[in-house]
């Protein structure tokens, strides 16, 4: 273990709060929310999407499906960061970023399967068949922060594989079918 104790632990406290300018603050955002910037995504992205579901899929009600939540938020997050960035931040997050993203969201066996012309599925029969891919926990303190982490707190105990079941919680916004 590295030897800290030398590092002066005031170090902060020679810093005021007039030491901070205005550029220290986040930036203000352009879309306030995900379903701003989804909106936004919609017109750009635009695809013929009744003529052409042997290509894509797409679901109207996307918040229904935790993986495109998960992404939107991602690339909401991602547009907002590039747009701050001079050069070629912008043309980076379309080409590294956003259409790989969406054509992974997109595709026939992706995010939207179940999802046909335009509408989203509601079929219980297949709401049933979706599930949560199976989780073993972990093994106690293999994720906890070293920093965190006192010489009393491990566990030798390999012995435990709990499931973990995520449809247990009924919570969520999104039915992800």
């Amino acid at each position: 273990m590295i030897d800290t104790s030398d590092i002066d632990d005031d170090f902060d406290d020679d810093l005021d709060d007039d030491d901070l300018d205005d550029e220290d603050e986040a930036p203000e955002l352009h879309f306030a929310t995900v379903d701003l910037f989804v909106e936004w995504v919609a017109g750009v992205h635009a695809r013929d999407i009744m003529g052409n579901t042997d290509q894509f899929r797409w679901c109207p009600e996307w918040w229904r499906h935790a993986e495109a939540v998960t992404a939107f938020e991602a690339l909401w997050r991602a547009w907002e960061h590039h747009r701050q960035n001079p050069g070629p931040g912008m043309a980076s997050w379309w080409v590294q970023i956003f259409w790989p993203a969406m054509d992974r969201l997109l595709q026939i066996k992706g995010t939207f399967e179940h999802c046909r012309d335009a509408k989203h599925n509601t079929d219980p029969e297949i709401a049933a068949t979706m599930a949560s891919l199976p989780l073993v926990a972990p093994p106690p303190g293999l994720f906890d922060n070293p920093e965190t982490v006192s010489d009393t707190d491990t566990d030798t105990d390999d012995d435990d594989d709990t499931v973990v079941d995520l449809d247990e919680d009924e919570s969520e916004p999104y039915d992800d079918v």
